[in-house]
């Protein structure tokens, strides 16, 4: 491994690891290669690129009278150092995105609308480049994880993902071989997935039931004109399925206009307008029957599905079902 390659590794691995920091020592462990390697490696970085990198460590949250020899300090084997993301180290306190979300979701239902709360909401997401990680990464959602993901299989499919590499893993029972494309977190489920080619067909895997993973020497090249965001725009969820052009009515009754509103705003193929004066019609085209049905039936009696045909008499059957659970007392 040259230096070159070294230092791209130590920044994948900060980047993998911004929220809770690598210690000099794993960084070595992880690069295979002496600490004192690592430890000039980090002085490099911290001291002679001539574009600044945002690296940091947990030292610099300390005082004067702690800091003692600050600069060799840093280079200790147990100090933890961080990659701040995008213009991060502009920001008054570090949150990661999931928060930053949560924050904007919270900001959304208590503030009426106001230059203040447009103001409030850029500052709290201008420390994330969505649209340079949208390439390979998104955030569907505004709720952080329930569980960490293991850092290790993060950045080896992130790695994967750069460098355009297939990789090979067990999913359930079967041996996939795939050409890695994106990551997506999607926080209604709380849980990330792989978005990848497999056999000409893009779909996505869960992290949870990804194993034995082994990058494979072989490359490949992205789909024409593939966008990872793009790509999920029609899909309601993560679900994988058929593009199905749907046509709802949505009666006004106690927030019901301002729930439709938010839940479709990040949606460019959705038409929303008004029928008469407590009535609004939706318009879209949709991936993930099942997701779809479960996010209408939490409209109730306020939502009725127009088109297509056997979507409604789903909806039907599943109302049915939940009024013969009340008619049988």
């Amino acid at each position: 491994m040259t230096s070159v390659e070294r230092v791209e590794k130590i920044i994948a691995l900060l980047r993998a690891h911004s929220v809770q920091g690598i210690s000099v020592i794993d960084l070595a462990k992880a690069c295979a290669v002496p600490l004192a390697t690592i430890q000039h490696d980090l002085e490099m970085m911290l001291n002679s690129f001539e574009v600044q990198l945002p690296i940091f460590t947990d030292q610099d949250e300390q005082d004067d009278e702690e800091r003692g020899d600050y600069e060799e300090d840093l280079f200790e084997p147990h100090v933890k150092w961080y990659l701040l993301q995008s213009d991060s180290h502009k920001s008054l306190f570090h949150i990661n995105i999931g928060e930053a979300l949560a924050l904007v979701d919270t900001l959304n239902l208590l503030a009426t609308e106001s230059s203040e709360k447009e103001t409030l909401k850029q500052k709290l997401l201008a420390p994330f480049d969505f649209e340079q990680e949208g390439n390979y990464r998104l955030i569907k959602g505004n709720l952080t994880p329930l569980e960490l993901i293991a850092p290790e299989l993060f950045l080896s499919l992130e790695n994967s993902i750069l460098q355009k590499k297939k990789i090979q893993f067990k999913y359930g029972e079967k041996m996939v071989i795939v050409e890695p494309l994106g990551l997506v977190y999607y926080s209604r489920l709380r849980c990330w997935y792989l978005v990848a080619r497999h056999d000409e067909i893009v779909k996505s895997y869960h992290f949870h039931k990804i194993e034995d993973i082994l990058k494979l020497n072989e490359g490949f090249e992205l789909p024409e004109h593939f966008k990872l965001k793009a790509w999920l725009a029609p899909h309601w969820g993560m679900e994988f399925g058929k593009p199905m052009d749907v046509k709802v009515r949505f009666y006004e009754r106690s927030h019901t206009l301002d729930k439709l509103k938010k839940d479709v705003a990040h949606r460019p193929s959705c038409i929303l307008s008004q029928e008469q004066a407590n009535t609004w019609v939706m318009e879209d085209q949709i991936i993930g029957e099942n997701e779809f049905i479960t996010w209408l039936l939490g409209f109730g009696s306020a939502a009725e599905v127009l088109e297509p045909q056997e979507l409604r008499g789903k909806m039907r059957e599943r109302v049915s079902q939940a009024l013969s659970r009340y008619l049988q007392e």
